[in-house]
């Protein structure tokens, strides 16, 4: 198992198969860990950069769910919307981005949401 900067730097580096195998380890031998959360999150990230959009699906879904009041939340939400759009749930997406401009009014996730609603908004027939 690698250290935490190491898996942070595969994933900043975009050496995401390896990310994948150090995040799945990370979790796997360390379930308690205080840091799963956001070792969920990353192994999302990366599944998400390698466009397995379902299995970032999986991660994100995970993180919010087990969860709930890790920091990264917002994030998780905003990248499930976008994956929700790739694998062609746009509805869901909405939804999402929705939930995400009522629960963190302000923030610059909201302010993400708020855009990509607006860009959806305009690719709509």
């Amino acid at each position: 198992v690698r250290s935490r900067r190491q898996r942070q730097m595969c994933i900043r580096d975009r050496f995401y198969l390896e990310a994948i195998e150090a995040y799945s380890s990370f979790i796997k031998d360390h379930p308690a860990h205080t840091r799963v959360g956001g070792a969920t999150y990353h192994l999302g990230e990366a599944y998400y950069e390698l466009r397995f959009f379902k299995k970032a699906i999986l991660q994100y879904e995970r993180l919010i769910e087990v969860f709930p009041e890790n920091a990264v939340k917002p994030h998780a939400m905003l990248k499930l919307a976008y994956c929700y759009y790739e694998i062609g749930e746009p509805e869901e997406s909405l939804a999402i981005l929705e939930r995400i401009k009522l629960f963190f009014p302000g923030s610059k996730v909201a302010e993400l949401s708020e855009r990509r609603l607006k860009r959806l908004m305009f690719e709509s027939p």
